[in-house]
Protein backbone atom coordinates (compact mmCIF):
# COMPACT_ATOMS: atom_id res chain seq x y z
CA UNK A 1 0.00 0.00 0.00
CA UNK A 2 2.66 2.30 0.70
CA UNK A 3 4.54 2.19 -2.34
CA UNK A 4 1.37 2.32 -4.17
CA UNK A 5 0.74 5.69 -1.97
CA UNK A 6 4.48 6.81 -2.99
CA UNK A 7 3.81 6.19 -6.67
CA UNK A 8 0.33 8.38 -6.71
CA UNK A 9 2.34 11.11 -5.13
CA UNK A 10 5.30 11.02 -7.75
CA UNK A 11 2.24 11.33 -10.12
CA UNK A 12 0.44 14.24 -8.51
CA UNK A 13 3.09 16.29 -8.59
CA UNK A 14 6.47 15.92 -10.53
CA UNK A 15 7.75 18.73 -9.21
CA UNK A 16 5.83 19.44 -5.89
CA UNK A 17 7.70 22.75 -5.76
CA UNK A 18 7.04 24.69 -9.08
CA UNK A 19 8.36 28.30 -10.39
CA UNK A 20 7.98 29.55 -13.57
CA UNK A 21 8.08 31.99 -15.77
CA UNK A 22 5.02 32.97 -17.62
CA UNK A 23 3.31 35.79 -19.58
CA UNK A 24 -0.12 36.96 -17.45
CA UNK A 25 -1.89 37.34 -20.71
CA UNK A 26 -2.55 33.34 -20.29
CA UNK A 27 -3.65 33.85 -16.58
CA UNK A 28 -7.77 32.98 -15.88
CA UNK A 29 -9.93 36.24 -16.57
CA UNK A 30 -11.57 35.83 -13.01
CA UNK A 31 -8.16 36.01 -11.55
CA UNK A 32 -6.59 38.27 -13.61
CA UNK A 33 -2.98 38.30 -11.77
CA UNK A 34 -2.81 34.61 -11.82
CA UNK A 35 0.30 33.05 -12.48
CA UNK A 36 -1.37 29.55 -13.62
CA UNK A 37 -0.92 28.06 -16.71
CA UNK A 38 -4.72 27.70 -18.07
CA UNK A 39 -6.02 27.53 -21.39
CA UNK A 40 -9.35 28.79 -22.77
CA UNK A 41 -11.90 27.12 -25.33
CA UNK A 42 -13.46 29.55 -27.66
CA UNK A 43 -17.48 28.98 -26.69
CA UNK A 44 -18.41 30.77 -30.26
CA UNK A 45 -16.50 27.72 -32.25
CA UNK A 46 -17.87 25.23 -29.93
CA UNK A 47 -21.56 25.67 -30.28
CA UNK A 48 -20.69 25.51 -34.61
CA UNK A 49 -19.54 22.38 -34.06
CA UNK A 50 -22.37 19.33 -34.69
CA UNK A 51 -21.69 16.53 -32.82
CA UNK A 52 -24.18 14.50 -29.76
CA UNK A 53 -21.37 14.35 -27.86
CA UNK A 54 -19.71 17.70 -26.32
CA UNK A 55 -15.76 16.23 -25.48
CA UNK A 56 -16.05 15.40 -29.40
CA UNK A 57 -16.33 19.15 -29.95
CA UNK A 58 -13.28 20.13 -27.91
CA UNK A 59 -11.01 18.44 -30.67
CA UNK A 60 -7.94 21.24 -30.86
CA UNK A 61 -10.24 23.80 -29.17
CA UNK A 62 -7.18 24.56 -26.45
CA UNK A 63 -3.50 24.42 -25.85
CA UNK A 64 -2.39 21.49 -24.79
CA UNK A 65 -5.67 19.63 -24.68
CA UNK A 66 -5.95 16.79 -26.21
CA UNK A 67 -9.39 14.89 -26.39
CA UNK A 68 -9.60 11.18 -28.30
CA UNK A 69 -13.24 9.74 -29.34
CA UNK A 70 -13.65 6.33 -28.25
CA UNK A 71 -15.57 3.72 -30.83
CA UNK A 72 -18.93 2.47 -30.28
CA UNK A 73 -22.04 3.70 -32.03
CA UNK A 74 -23.93 6.55 -31.94
CA UNK A 75 -23.67 7.97 -27.92
CA UNK A 76 -20.92 5.64 -27.33
CA UNK A 77 -18.28 7.35 -29.11
CA UNK A 78 -17.24 10.62 -26.89
CA UNK A 79 -13.70 11.28 -25.78
CA UNK A 80 -11.22 10.60 -23.16
CA UNK A 81 -9.22 13.79 -22.30
CA UNK A 82 -5.89 14.41 -21.70
CA UNK A 83 -3.77 17.47 -20.75
CA UNK A 84 -0.39 17.60 -21.18
CA UNK A 85 0.40 13.97 -22.96
CA UNK A 86 0.60 10.96 -20.46
CA UNK A 87 1.25 11.21 -17.31
CA UNK A 88 2.19 8.14 -14.87
CA UNK A 89 0.03 7.73 -12.14
CA UNK A 90 -2.07 4.68 -13.05
CA UNK A 91 -4.68 6.90 -15.15
CA UNK A 92 -3.55 10.03 -17.65
CA UNK A 93 -7.24 10.88 -17.95
CA UNK A 94 -8.28 14.67 -16.75
CA UNK A 95 -10.82 15.20 -14.43
CA UNK A 96 -13.96 17.74 -15.44
CA UNK A 97 -15.36 19.98 -12.84
CA UNK A 98 -19.13 21.58 -13.69
CA UNK A 99 -19.92 23.95 -11.15
CA UNK A 100 -17.67 23.03 -8.90
CA UNK A 101 -18.16 19.40 -8.88
CA UNK A 102 -16.80 16.51 -10.80
CA UNK A 103 -19.47 15.38 -13.53
CA UNK A 104 -19.66 13.99 -16.88
CA UNK A 105 -18.45 16.48 -19.66
CA UNK A 106 -21.57 15.02 -21.98
CA UNK A 107 -24.79 15.26 -19.91
CA UNK A 108 -24.78 19.18 -20.75
CA UNK A 109 -25.10 21.00 -24.23
CA UNK A 110 -22.56 24.08 -25.52
CA UNK A 111 -25.70 26.76 -24.96
CA UNK A 112 -25.49 25.88 -21.43
CA UNK A 113 -21.99 26.91 -20.78
CA UNK A 114 -20.46 30.25 -19.77
CA UNK A 115 -16.71 29.11 -20.06
CA UNK A 116 -14.45 26.16 -20.46
CA UNK A 117 -10.77 26.72 -19.23
CA UNK A 118 -8.10 24.06 -19.34
CA UNK A 119 -5.79 24.24 -16.05
CA UNK A 120 -2.43 22.80 -16.78
CA UNK A 121 0.45 23.03 -13.98
CA UNK A 122 0.44 22.44 -10.35
CA UNK A 123 -0.41 26.10 -9.03
CA UNK A 124 -3.97 25.72 -11.67
CA UNK A 125 -5.34 22.13 -10.34
CA UNK A 126 -4.10 21.87 -6.98
CA UNK A 127 -6.72 23.27 -6.10
CA UNK A 128 -9.06 20.38 -6.66
CA UNK A 129 -7.16 17.95 -5.09
CA UNK A 130 -5.28 14.42 -6.06
CA UNK A 131 -7.57 13.50 -8.37
CA UNK A 132 -7.01 16.98 -10.33
CA UNK A 133 -3.20 14.96 -10.78
CA UNK A 134 -3.68 14.97 -14.80
CA UNK A 135 -4.89 18.34 -15.44
CA UNK A 136 -8.73 19.97 -14.63
CA UNK A 137 -11.28 20.76 -17.25
CA UNK A 138 -12.85 23.18 -15.92
CA UNK A 139 -17.05 24.13 -16.65
CA UNK A 140 -19.23 26.89 -15.75
CA UNK A 141 -22.60 27.28 -16.54
CA UNK A 142 -24.42 30.53 -17.59
CA UNK A 143 -26.01 32.59 -15.11
CA UNK A 144 -28.59 35.15 -15.31
CA UNK A 145 -27.68 39.00 -16.45
CA UNK A 146 -29.79 42.06 -14.40
CA UNK A 147 -32.06 44.33 -16.96
CA UNK A 148 -31.82 42.38 -19.72
CA UNK A 149 -34.16 40.08 -21.14
CA UNK A 150 -32.39 37.42 -23.81
CA UNK A 151 -34.21 34.74 -25.90
CA UNK A 152 -32.59 32.44 -28.52
CA UNK A 153 -34.31 29.53 -30.83
CA UNK A 154 -32.08 27.15 -32.68
CA UNK A 155 -32.99 24.72 -34.82
CA UNK A 156 -30.25 22.16 -36.40
CA UNK A 157 -30.63 19.28 -38.83
CA UNK A 158 -27.94 17.89 -40.87
CA UNK A 159 -26.39 14.66 -42.94
CA UNK A 160 -23.20 13.53 -41.91
CA UNK A 161 -21.76 11.54 -44.77
CA UNK A 162 -18.68 9.38 -44.54
CA UNK A 163 -15.75 10.60 -45.54
CA UNK A 164 -13.63 7.44 -46.18
CA UNK A 165 -13.82 3.47 -45.62
CA UNK A 166 -11.39 0.92 -45.99
CA UNK A 167 -11.24 -0.89 -49.07
CA UNK A 168 -11.04 -5.13 -48.65
CA UNK A 169 -10.58 -7.56 -51.38
CA UNK A 170 -12.98 -9.35 -52.51
CA UNK A 171 -13.35 -13.50 -52.29
CA UNK A 172 -11.25 -14.28 -56.14
CA UNK A 173 -8.39 -11.81 -54.78
CA UNK A 174 -8.06 -12.82 -51.32
CA UNK A 175 -7.77 -16.27 -52.66
CA UNK A 176 -5.73 -15.75 -55.07
CA UNK A 177 -3.32 -13.64 -52.71
CA UNK A 178 -3.91 -16.84 -49.65
CA UNK A 179 -2.73 -18.83 -52.24
CA UNK A 180 0.13 -16.88 -53.13
CA UNK A 181 1.15 -16.69 -49.48
CA UNK A 182 1.26 -20.60 -48.94
CA UNK A 183 3.56 -20.83 -51.69
CA UNK A 184 5.92 -18.29 -50.26
CA UNK A 185 5.65 -20.13 -46.80
CA UNK A 186 6.28 -23.51 -48.61
CA UNK A 187 3.01 -25.56 -48.48
CA UNK A 188 0.82 -26.59 -50.85
CA UNK A 189 -2.12 -23.86 -52.14
CA UNK A 190 -5.12 -23.68 -50.02
CA UNK A 191 -7.18 -23.44 -53.11
CA UNK A 192 -7.81 -25.33 -55.99
CA UNK A 193 -8.43 -23.85 -59.53
CA UNK A 194 -12.12 -24.62 -59.28
CA UNK A 195 -12.60 -22.85 -56.33
CA UNK A 196 -10.70 -19.53 -58.41
CA UNK A 197 -13.52 -19.99 -60.62
CA UNK A 198 -16.17 -20.09 -58.36
CA UNK A 199 -15.35 -17.11 -56.55
CA UNK A 200 -14.45 -15.51 -59.76
CA UNK A 201 -18.26 -16.08 -61.03
CA UNK A 202 -19.64 -16.30 -57.42
CA UNK A 203 -23.40 -15.24 -57.41
CA UNK A 204 -22.93 -13.35 -54.04
CA UNK A 205 -23.70 -13.02 -50.22
CA UNK A 206 -25.84 -16.57 -50.68
CA UNK A 207 -23.68 -18.91 -52.79
CA UNK A 208 -23.88 -21.86 -50.88
CA UNK A 209 -20.31 -22.85 -52.15
CA UNK A 210 -18.45 -20.02 -53.11
CA UNK A 211 -20.09 -16.34 -51.43
CA UNK A 212 -18.36 -13.21 -51.43
CA UNK A 213 -19.51 -10.27 -49.55
CA UNK A 214 -18.50 -6.76 -49.59
CA UNK A 215 -19.59 -6.30 -45.74
CA UNK A 216 -19.32 -2.64 -45.43
CA UNK A 217 -21.57 -1.94 -48.29
CA UNK A 218 -23.91 -4.70 -47.21
CA UNK A 219 -24.48 -3.49 -43.66
CA UNK A 220 -23.47 0.34 -43.94
CA UNK A 221 -25.30 3.35 -45.31
CA UNK A 222 -23.34 6.08 -46.48
CA UNK A 223 -24.42 9.15 -44.04
CA UNK A 224 -26.11 9.36 -40.62
CA UNK A 225 -28.15 12.53 -39.12
CA UNK A 226 -28.27 14.97 -36.89
CA UNK A 227 -31.03 16.48 -35.28
CA UNK A 228 -31.01 19.68 -32.37
CA UNK A 229 -33.35 21.89 -31.10
CA UNK A 230 -32.26 24.28 -28.50
CA UNK A 231 -34.25 27.55 -26.76
CA UNK A 232 -32.81 30.22 -23.74
CA UNK A 233 -33.95 32.14 -21.87
CA UNK A 234 -31.53 34.83 -19.84
CA UNK A 235 -32.34 38.17 -18.03
CA UNK A 236 -33.78 39.00 -14.16
CA UNK A 237 -33.75 42.05 -12.48
CA UNK A 238 -31.31 43.55 -9.36
CA UNK A 239 -33.12 41.22 -7.27
CA UNK A 240 -33.00 38.27 -9.38
CA UNK A 241 -31.65 36.72 -12.24
CA UNK A 242 -31.97 33.61 -13.93
CA UNK A 243 -30.60 31.30 -17.14
CA UNK A 244 -32.72 29.00 -18.51
CA UNK A 245 -31.64 26.32 -21.39
CA UNK A 246 -33.78 23.67 -22.95
CA UNK A 247 -32.30 21.24 -25.45
CA UNK A 248 -33.22 18.36 -27.90
CA UNK A 249 -30.15 16.19 -30.03
CA UNK A 250 -31.21 12.79 -31.61
CA UNK A 251 -29.30 10.95 -34.25
CA UNK A 252 -29.15 7.93 -36.44
CA UNK A 253 -26.62 5.88 -37.16
CA UNK A 254 -25.22 3.96 -40.34
CA UNK A 255 -26.45 0.15 -40.12
CA UNK A 256 -28.34 -0.45 -43.06
CA UNK A 257 -29.61 -3.85 -42.48
CA UNK A 258 -32.56 -4.09 -40.29
CA UNK A 259 -33.47 -0.44 -37.75
CA UNK A 260 -30.88 2.20 -37.55
CA UNK A 261 -29.41 2.60 -34.34
CA UNK A 262 -31.98 5.67 -33.05
CA UNK A 263 -30.94 8.21 -29.92
CA UNK A 264 -33.01 10.98 -28.36
CA UNK A 265 -31.70 13.12 -26.11
CA UNK A 266 -33.80 16.18 -23.96
CA UNK A 267 -31.38 18.50 -21.59
CA UNK A 268 -32.73 21.53 -19.26
CA UNK A 269 -31.22 23.67 -17.01
CA UNK A 270 -32.55 26.42 -14.69
CA UNK A 271 -30.23 28.56 -12.69
CA UNK A 272 -31.27 31.08 -10.58
CA UNK A 273 -29.70 33.69 -8.53
CA UNK A 274 -31.72 35.82 -5.77
CA UNK A 275 -30.26 38.89 -3.82
CA UNK A 276 -31.93 38.67 0.06
CA UNK A 277 -30.39 41.55 1.17
CA UNK A 278 -27.07 43.60 0.53
CA UNK A 279 -24.67 41.51 1.76
CA UNK A 280 -25.87 38.04 0.96
CA UNK A 281 -27.35 36.57 -2.20
CA UNK A 282 -28.70 32.63 -2.75
CA UNK A 283 -28.46 30.65 -5.77
CA UNK A 284 -30.28 27.32 -7.10
CA UNK A 285 -29.65 25.29 -10.04
CA UNK A 286 -31.23 21.85 -10.93
CA UNK A 287 -30.43 20.14 -14.28
CA UNK A 288 -31.65 17.28 -15.76
CA UNK A 289 -30.77 14.79 -19.06
CA UNK A 290 -33.17 12.27 -20.50
CA UNK A 291 -31.74 10.13 -22.95
CA UNK A 292 -32.55 7.04 -24.75
CA UNK A 293 -31.12 4.88 -27.07
CA UNK A 294 -32.54 1.82 -29.26
CA UNK A 295 -30.65 -0.43 -31.97
CA UNK A 296 -30.65 -3.78 -32.62
CA UNK A 297 -28.68 -7.16 -31.37
CA UNK A 298 -25.32 -5.51 -32.39
CA UNK A 299 -23.95 -2.38 -30.80
CA UNK A 300 -21.53 -0.25 -32.97
CA UNK A 301 -18.53 -1.39 -31.89
CA UNK A 302 -19.25 -5.10 -32.49
CA UNK A 303 -20.64 -4.14 -36.06
CA UNK A 304 -17.32 -2.42 -37.00
CA UNK A 305 -15.09 -5.11 -35.28
CA UNK A 306 -17.19 -7.54 -37.72
CA UNK A 307 -17.01 -6.42 -40.86
CA UNK A 308 -13.53 -5.13 -40.36
CA UNK A 309 -12.22 -8.82 -39.99
CA UNK A 310 -14.90 -11.46 -41.16
CA UNK A 311 -12.56 -12.88 -44.60
CA UNK A 312 -15.25 -12.01 -47.87
CA UNK A 313 -15.82 -16.29 -48.44
CA UNK A 314 -16.33 -16.85 -44.66
CA UNK A 315 -19.82 -18.02 -44.96
CA UNK A 316 -23.21 -17.73 -47.31
CA UNK A 317 -25.81 -15.26 -45.37
CA UNK A 318 -28.87 -17.50 -45.75
CA UNK A 319 -28.98 -21.23 -46.85
CA UNK A 320 -32.33 -22.32 -48.96
CA UNK A 321 -34.05 -24.84 -47.19
CA UNK A 322 -34.15 -27.38 -50.03
CA UNK A 323 -30.14 -26.86 -50.47
CA UNK A 324 -30.22 -28.37 -46.56
CA UNK A 325 -33.47 -30.68 -46.45
CA UNK A 326 -32.41 -34.29 -46.06
CA UNK A 327 -28.68 -33.76 -45.41
CA UNK A 328 -26.84 -34.95 -42.76
CA UNK A 329 -29.96 -35.61 -40.61
CA UNK A 330 -31.34 -31.87 -41.13
CA UNK A 331 -35.24 -31.66 -41.40
CA UNK A 332 -36.63 -28.81 -42.22
CA UNK A 333 -39.20 -27.00 -44.15
CA UNK A 334 -40.09 -23.85 -46.86
CA UNK A 335 -40.69 -21.35 -44.05
CA UNK A 336 -37.57 -22.42 -42.22
CA UNK A 337 -34.77 -19.30 -41.81
CA UNK A 338 -31.59 -21.01 -42.01
CA UNK A 339 -28.21 -19.20 -42.23
CA UNK A 340 -24.94 -19.92 -42.71
CA UNK A 341 -21.38 -20.00 -40.67
CA UNK A 342 -17.96 -21.18 -40.56
CA UNK A 343 -15.71 -23.77 -38.56
CA UNK A 344 -14.52 -20.19 -36.60
CA UNK A 345 -17.82 -18.37 -36.55
CA UNK A 346 -20.96 -19.46 -34.61
CA UNK A 347 -22.65 -16.53 -35.36
CA UNK A 348 -24.16 -15.47 -38.25
CA UNK A 349 -23.47 -10.95 -38.69
CA UNK A 350 -26.53 -10.75 -41.11
CA UNK A 351 -28.70 -13.01 -38.85
CA UNK A 352 -27.73 -10.98 -35.98
CA UNK A 353 -28.52 -7.64 -37.18
CA UNK A 354 -31.98 -8.61 -39.36
CA UNK A 355 -33.36 -11.22 -36.65
CA UNK A 356 -31.67 -10.95 -33.43
CA UNK A 357 -33.75 -8.82 -31.57
CA UNK A 358 -33.55 -5.62 -30.39
CA UNK A 359 -31.54 -3.64 -27.38
CA UNK A 360 -33.04 -0.29 -25.56
CA UNK A 361 -31.14 1.73 -23.00
CA UNK A 362 -32.19 4.71 -20.69
CA UNK A 363 -30.52 6.90 -18.88
CA UNK A 364 -31.76 9.52 -16.80
CA UNK A 365 -29.54 12.31 -14.56
CA UNK A 366 -30.38 14.86 -11.99
CA UNK A 367 -27.59 17.73 -11.05
CA UNK A 368 -28.66 20.17 -8.33
CA UNK A 369 -26.63 23.09 -6.49
CA UNK A 370 -27.59 25.47 -3.77
CA UNK A 371 -25.54 28.03 -2.85
CA UNK A 372 -24.70 30.77 -0.77
CA UNK A 373 -22.78 34.28 -1.38
CA UNK A 374 -21.60 36.63 1.30
CA UNK A 375 -20.27 39.86 1.15
CA UNK A 376 -18.27 41.22 4.19
CA UNK A 377 -16.94 44.72 3.08
CA UNK A 378 -18.52 46.07 6.18
CA UNK A 379 -16.20 43.88 8.19
CA UNK A 380 -13.51 44.02 5.93
CA UNK A 381 -13.86 45.96 2.57
CA UNK A 382 -12.83 42.82 -0.18
CA UNK A 383 -13.36 40.22 1.93
CA UNK A 384 -15.88 37.88 0.57
CA UNK A 385 -17.56 34.50 1.53
CA UNK A 386 -19.32 31.55 -0.11
CA UNK A 387 -20.92 27.91 0.39
CA UNK A 388 -22.05 25.76 -1.37
CA UNK A 389 -23.90 22.04 -1.90
CA UNK A 390 -24.51 19.64 -4.43
CA UNK A 391 -26.66 16.43 -5.15
CA UNK A 392 -26.69 14.65 -8.30
CA UNK A 393 -27.94 11.64 -8.94
CA UNK A 394 -27.41 9.18 -12.05
CA UNK A 395 -29.69 5.71 -13.38
CA UNK A 396 -29.14 4.07 -16.35
CA UNK A 397 -30.82 1.02 -17.30
CA UNK A 398 -30.56 -1.23 -20.72
CA UNK A 399 -32.81 -4.37 -21.71
CA UNK A 400 -32.83 -6.67 -24.51
CA UNK A 401 -34.20 -9.55 -26.58
CA UNK A 402 -31.76 -11.87 -28.27
CA UNK A 403 -33.10 -14.34 -30.48
CA UNK A 404 -31.32 -17.46 -32.23
CA UNK A 405 -31.86 -19.30 -34.82
CA UNK A 406 -29.90 -22.03 -37.00
CA UNK A 407 -26.73 -22.03 -38.35
CA UNK A 408 -24.90 -24.26 -39.98
CA UNK A 409 -21.09 -24.27 -41.00
CA UNK A 410 -20.40 -26.04 -44.61
CA UNK A 411 -17.28 -28.16 -45.22
CA UNK A 412 -16.29 -29.66 -48.76
CA UNK A 413 -14.40 -33.00 -49.35
CA UNK A 414 -14.43 -35.49 -51.93
CA UNK A 415 -16.31 -38.53 -51.30
CA UNK A 416 -14.94 -42.05 -52.61
CA UNK A 417 -15.30 -41.09 -56.42
CA UNK A 418 -14.05 -37.99 -55.87
CA UNK A 419 -17.31 -35.82 -56.26
CA UNK A 420 -17.50 -32.65 -54.05
CA UNK A 421 -19.69 -33.24 -51.25
CA UNK A 422 -21.12 -30.33 -48.70
CA UNK A 423 -21.43 -31.49 -44.94
CA UNK A 424 -23.62 -29.14 -43.04
CA UNK A 425 -22.76 -28.90 -39.06
CA UNK A 426 -25.50 -27.53 -36.62
CA UNK A 427 -23.46 -24.63 -34.61
CA UNK A 428 -26.17 -22.63 -33.01
CA UNK A 429 -30.26 -24.01 -32.10
CA UNK A 430 -33.28 -22.18 -32.53
CA UNK A 431 -34.04 -19.66 -29.61
CA UNK A 432 -36.51 -17.51 -29.29
CA UNK A 433 -37.47 -15.69 -26.31
CA UNK A 434 -40.81 -13.56 -25.93
CA UNK A 435 -39.54 -10.86 -23.58
CA UNK A 436 -37.02 -8.68 -23.12
CA UNK A 437 -34.03 -9.08 -20.30
CA UNK A 438 -32.66 -6.57 -18.11
CA UNK A 439 -28.55 -6.74 -18.93
CA UNK A 440 -27.72 -3.85 -17.46
CA UNK A 441 -29.18 -1.46 -14.68
CA UNK A 442 -26.80 1.09 -12.61
CA UNK A 443 -27.27 4.02 -10.12
CA UNK A 444 -24.51 6.16 -8.33
CA UNK A 445 -25.06 9.71 -6.89
CA UNK A 446 -22.63 12.52 -6.11
CA UNK A 447 -22.37 14.41 -3.14
CA UNK A 448 -20.42 17.51 -2.22
CA UNK A 449 -19.57 20.59 -0.83
CA UNK A 450 -17.35 23.67 -0.65
CA UNK A 451 -17.11 26.43 1.19
CA UNK A 452 -14.28 29.53 0.67
CA UNK A 453 -13.09 33.09 1.97
CA UNK A 454 -11.49 35.45 -0.12
CA UNK A 455 -9.82 38.86 0.29
CA UNK A 456 -8.42 40.76 -2.39
CA UNK A 457 -7.43 44.40 -1.95
CA UNK A 458 -5.12 46.81 -3.93
CA UNK A 459 -3.31 49.85 -2.53
CA UNK A 460 -0.74 52.04 -4.32
CA UNK A 461 0.92 49.95 -6.71
CA UNK A 462 0.24 46.33 -4.64
CA UNK A 463 -2.63 44.08 -5.38
CA UNK A 464 -2.80 41.17 -2.86
CA UNK A 465 -5.10 38.40 -3.24
CA UNK A 466 -5.94 35.52 -0.81
CA UNK A 467 -8.22 32.19 -0.94
CA UNK A 468 -8.97 29.48 1.79
CA UNK A 469 -10.99 26.89 0.80
CA UNK A 470 -12.61 23.19 1.39
CA UNK A 471 -13.93 20.68 -0.20
CA UNK A 472 -15.75 17.52 0.12
CA UNK A 473 -17.21 14.70 -2.49
CA UNK A 474 -18.53 11.54 -2.13
CA UNK A 475 -19.45 9.03 -5.08
CA UNK A 476 -21.68 6.02 -4.78
CA UNK A 477 -22.14 3.57 -7.04
CA UNK A 478 -23.92 0.49 -7.07
CA UNK A 479 -21.94 -2.71 -6.56
CA UNK A 480 -19.10 -0.18 -5.03
CA UNK A 481 -18.38 -1.86 -0.98
CA UNK A 482 -17.08 1.04 -0.28
CA UNK A 483 -18.34 4.80 -1.17
CA UNK A 484 -15.19 6.95 -2.52
CA UNK A 485 -14.60 10.27 -0.20
CA UNK A 486 -12.29 13.10 -0.90
CA UNK A 487 -11.68 15.98 0.89
CA UNK A 488 -8.98 18.95 -0.06
CA UNK A 489 -8.23 22.06 2.52
CA UNK A 490 -6.41 24.63 0.30
CA UNK A 491 -4.90 28.38 1.15
CA UNK A 492 -4.12 30.57 -2.36
CA UNK A 493 -2.34 33.43 -1.91
CA UNK A 494 -1.39 35.76 -4.74
CA UNK A 495 0.95 39.47 -4.97
CA UNK A 496 1.31 41.78 -7.69
CA UNK A 497 3.50 44.74 -7.81
CA UNK A 498 2.32 47.60 -10.65
CA UNK A 499 0.60 44.84 -12.38
CA UNK A 500 4.04 43.63 -13.72
CA UNK A 501 5.77 41.38 -11.30
CA UNK A 502 3.67 38.66 -9.95
CA UNK A 503 4.40 35.80 -7.25
CA UNK A 504 1.76 32.98 -6.03
CA UNK A 505 1.61 30.72 -3.74
CA UNK A 506 -0.86 27.11 -2.94
CA UNK A 507 -0.96 24.99 -0.18
CA UNK A 508 -3.11 22.17 0.47
CA UNK A 509 -3.80 19.38 2.29
CA UNK A 510 -5.50 16.32 0.81
CA UNK A 511 -7.54 13.29 2.55
CA UNK A 512 -8.94 10.52 0.79
CA UNK A 513 -10.51 6.83 2.02
CA UNK A 514 -9.36 4.96 -0.98
CA UNK A 515 -6.24 4.84 1.54
CA UNK A 516 -5.39 3.66 4.96
CA UNK A 517 -3.68 4.21 8.02
CA UNK A 518 -0.94 7.12 8.19
CA UNK A 519 -1.31 7.39 4.35
CA UNK A 520 -4.62 8.65 4.44
CA UNK A 521 -3.63 12.26 3.82
CA UNK A 522 -1.35 14.17 2.51
CA UNK A 523 0.53 17.78 2.35
CA UNK A 524 1.41 19.85 -1.25
CA UNK A 525 2.62 23.19 -2.16
CA UNK A 526 3.14 24.75 -4.70
CA UNK A 527 5.33 28.06 -6.22
CA UNK A 528 4.63 30.34 -8.97
CA UNK A 529 6.27 33.47 -10.44
CA UNK A 530 5.66 35.58 -13.38
CA UNK A 531 6.29 38.77 -15.13
CA UNK A 532 4.14 40.93 -17.20
CA UNK A 533 6.03 41.45 -21.00
CA UNK A 534 4.62 44.59 -21.90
Amino acid sequence: MRNSYNRFLKGLFAAIFFLGITSVANAQKEQPDSVSAVSRVNMDHLKKYPTLQLSNALQGQAAGLIAIPNVGGIGYDNSTFYVRGLHNNGTSEAIVIIDGIKRPIDDILPEEIESIQILKDATAKIMYGEQATNGVILVRTKRGKANERVIRVGLEYGIQPVTRMPEFLDSYNYATLFNEACVNDGIQPFYSATDLEGYKNSKGVNDLRYPNVDYYKEFLRDASTFRKATIELNGGTEKATYAVTVGYTGSSGLEKVSDRSNLNRINARGNLDLRITDFLTASADVAGRIEKKDWGAVDGATLFSEISTLRPNEYPFMIAPEDINGRDGVTTDESSLIFGTSVRKTNNLYMDMAYGGNTSERYVNSQTNLGLKFDLKSLTEGLTANAYMTFDNYSYLRQQLRNAYPTYSIERYLDDEGEEVLRFTERKKLNLPKKQSISSNDTYRNFGWRANVNYEHSFDLHDVLAEAAFRYTTEEKTGNTQDVKNGTFTFRGNYAYNKRYFVEGVLSAMGSNRFSGSNRYFFAYAIGGGMDDF
